[in-house]
């Protein structure tokens, strides 16, 4: 199957640095094919004969044999990861201005990927408050924030990460389209 695997808090800052063409070479000593990174951020597309789960663990425990640097990975399958960024984006279709919006700036409009599908109860009492003109979505796979100021510029992305924490990744929809255009 052709995927995603997205890292969770590498190369940001000093800690947890993994040159790209490390994490290459990783991926393809797993077992995978066709891989490409994208941005430093630990975005990897690849071809994979495992499952998502399967595929995740496994990346997991080499990046941390192999290089030293412990992080969550999370793996969706092509279909899976175009079908949460359709979602993002359909989120905030009750709301079209917030929708043109997110179509016009899709960098504003944060996903955050599952690592740990027990998060989405944790992160609904955070969708139902008033944010103002930032929103957030609970879907299925991911949370939806949509934070118009960026990540630092608003409350909503703070508040979603304090009471995330590690159970989710987090890219934005720009980034997105750029995975999905690689697969």
């Amino acid at each position: 199957m052709r995927a995603v695997a997205l890292l969770r808090g590498i190369n940001v800052g000093k800690a947890k640095r993994i040159a790209m063409a490390d994490l290459r070479r990783v991926v393809e000593q797993v077992g995978g094919r066709q891989v490409a990174t994208l941005l430093a951020s630990g975005n990897v597309v690849f071809t994979t004969e495992l499952a998502e789960p399967a595929a995740a663990r496994t990346l997991r425990e080499a990046i941390a044999g192999e290089l030293g640097v412990e992080c969550r990975v999370g793996v969706w399958c092509q279909a899976r990861f175009r079908s949460v960024v359709d979602e993002a984006f359909a989120a905030f279709s009750a709301f079209p201005e917030i929708a043109a919006a997110a179509r016009e700036q899709p960098s504003r409009l944060q996903i955050a990927l599952y690592l740990d599908a027990a998060v989405a109860p944790r992160l609904q009492p955070l969708a139902e408050r008033d944010w103002g003109d930032e929103a957030l979505r609970i879907g299925a796979d991911a949370a939806f924030a949509w934070c118009p100021r960026g990540l630092s510029g608003g409350e909503l992305a703070e508040e979603l990460n304090r009471a995330a924490g590690a159970s989710v990744t987090v890219r934005n929809a720009a980034t997105a389209g750029r995975i999905l255009a690689a697969l």
